[in-house]
């Protein structure tokens, strides 16, 4: 009998995360690629990164042999309806699995956070969105709008400028220094404030990603009890606990609800859930979610491929997710 494989691939705006298991929910691969947001980065750039990373994954770990079933979470997909037809064509022409589902990095997220039960997921990566699946199986979402929009509340990149807000009115005296000040001038070496202007707008030509990873300041600050650093975590917490509000009034999610989470955001821990528990309206529960979205990926090809999910599976798919999070995380 043919041996099969199944591989979760998450597209993110960080990084994407491959992870390939055998039919025990044992981990045979986990790799790590550049940001793949389509929508940011291209359609054919992503499409040619996929595909040269899914080819190394079939040559080098399944030594070209057995059949591959994939689910693909991008992030973006489905957000503008009239290109959903076109990505799809593009991706299956560029991944050479032998099933391929397609779906929003929200789809994976949830599956793995919340195995398949009723519940409201936040994401907060580079950007943030909540997702949420009813009693009744109707699915919800709230917050994903462009950081254009000035959306994308209470992710990286919203963390980060609200870091270049302060920085700015610190360096103006329109607010009192703090130890942000000081932190953003010496980790990006400068010697003036004004030289943030050239390296963002110049260096970085406005980069998303790299103005998302100043958010690393702020939870070196918030850990240094920088008050300010402290207030932005707050912040956060408060948007993202109303996207999940929105989520659970849109539908029959019962009492309590249960509330899970993923994303970069929340590797910052207590810094953040502390005040999301606090501000989550009564009935919202936070959640420990049951893995993260690289085993959810692996789940949802499972499940597609008819497998029965549940007891020894379940508990070896978190296992090798916990493992994936870990050599993603180096």
């Amino acid at each position: 009998m043919e041996k099969k494989y199944y591989l979760g691939i998450d597209c993110g705006g960080t990084k994407t995360s491959f992870l390939l298991t055998d039919e025990a929910g044992k981990m045979v691969s986990v790799r790590k690629g550049p940001p793949a947001n389509y929508l940011v980065n291209g359609l054919s750039e992503t499409a040619e990164m996929l595909k040269q990373m899914v080819a190394g994954i079939r040559k080098e770990e399944m030594h070209g042999e057995g059949r591959c079933i994939c689910f693909l979470a991008l992030a973006g997909y489905g957000d503008i309806p009239e290109e959903k037809m076109h990505v799809d064509q593009v991706m299956r022409e560029a991944i050479m699995v032998q099933k391929l589902m397609i779906g929003n990095d929200t789809e994976n997220a949830i599956a793995g956070s919340l195995i398949g039960k009723p519940g409201i997921h936040l994401i907060a990566g580079t950007g943030s969105i909540g997702i949420g699946i009813d009693l009744d199986g109707n699915q919800y979402r709230a917050g994903g709008w462009h950081h254009l929009f000035g959306g994308d509340e209470g992710s990286g990149y919203w963390i980060a400028c609200r870091l270049l807000e302060h920085f700015t009115k610190q360096a103006d005296g329109r607010e009192e220094k703090t130890r942000l000040y000081d932190l953003v001038m010496q980790r990006l070496s400068l010697k003036e404030p004004e030289e943030m202007l050239s390296r963002v707008i110049e260096e970085w030509n406005g980069s998303r990603d790299r103005i998302a990873s100043l958010s690393r300041m702020v939870l070196e600050g918030a850990e240094a009890d920088d008050p300010v650093c402290r207030s932005i975590y707050h912040e956060a917490a408060a948007e993202l606990s109303e996207i999940a509000a929105a989520v659970a009034r849109k539908g029959n999610f019962g009492n309590p609800i249960p509330v899970s989470w993923s994303g970069g955001v929340f590797c910052s821990g207590e810094v953040l859930l502390e005040p999301l528990r606090e501000a989550l309206p009564e009935g919202l529960r936070l959640m420990t979610p049951f893995m993260g979205p690289a085993g959810g990926g692996v789940l949802l090809a499972m499940k597609a491929d008819g497998h029965e999910l549940g007891g020894d599976l379940l508990e070896m798919l978190r296992e090798t997710d916990r493992r994936a999070e870990k050599s993603l995380a180096g």
